[in-house]
């Protein structure tokens, strides 16, 4: 007879199955699994908007466009010297003539609505400096001043352009005027200056304008 023998093993140790020793085995065989250090937040600086830079150089640019316009529409004059014969003794006879851009009402109001946006724009350009913290606040605000500014530079711009026509090319049909800019052709040099320094102040103030409104767009949402 066979004799079974279900007591312990050898040296009192429980006999393993093939199975379970080559489990035991692949076990201790697999390297502890590497825990992946903690991660850290590093902070990354916000990209700077280019919307503010922007403002600041159509701001500044405006300051600086405007009063040139005004100094040289405020400094543009002219002499022309005129020969004719005096009937009286029959000689040649001179007169003497001068223009400056002061004798126009409409040369005299591009010079107030400059000086009006030159000294705005320096206000609204330490304004948006000094209020940094509040910047969407004064969205609204500078938006609606920046509008006011560009009527205001459309209208003189239209104003001394129809003035520069008429001293261009004359205007016989209505008012018999009669062209001066071939006598006093440095005086009309000056005028056309200006006026071509406020248009490009005007359109810094239109880009402003479409500034704010997007300011005002993001800021809503």
């Amino acid at each position: 007879m066979e004799s079974q023998n279900n007591g312990p093993g050898f040296g009192g140790m429980h006999g393993t199955t093939g199975g379970e020793a080559h489990d035991i085995i692949h076990a201790a065989a697999e390297p502890p699994a590497m825990q992946s250090p903690p991660a850290y937040n590093v902070g990354v600086p916000a990209p700077v908007s280019w919307m503010p830079l922007l403002s600041y150089i159509l701001r500044i640019s405006a300051i600086v466009l405007t009063l040139v316009a005004t100094i040289v529409m405020g400094t543009a004059r002219g002499t022309v010297t005129v020969l004719f014969v005096n009937p009286l003794t029959g000689f040649l006879s001179t007169v003497a003539g001068s223009t400056k851009s002061t004798n126009s009402a409409a040369f005299v109001y591009f010079i107030v609505a400059n000086t009006l946006v030159s000294f705005y724009s320096v206000v609204s350009l330490a304004l948006l400096i000094a209020s940094k913290a509040g910047k969407s606040i004064m969205l609204l605000p500078f938006s609606i001043g920046d509008l006011a500014m560009v009527v205001l530079l459309f209208s003189c711009n239209g104003a001394a352009t129809a003035i520069s026509v008429v001293l261009e090319h004359g205007q016989q049909r209505l008012a018999r005027w009669s062209d001066i800019c071939h006598a006093v052709g440095g005086f009309c040099a000056r005028v056309n200056a200006a006026i071509v320094l406020s248009m490009v102040a005007s359109l810094a103030y239109v880009l402003l304008v479409v500034l704010g409104l997007l300011g005002l767009r993001k800021s809503n949402y």
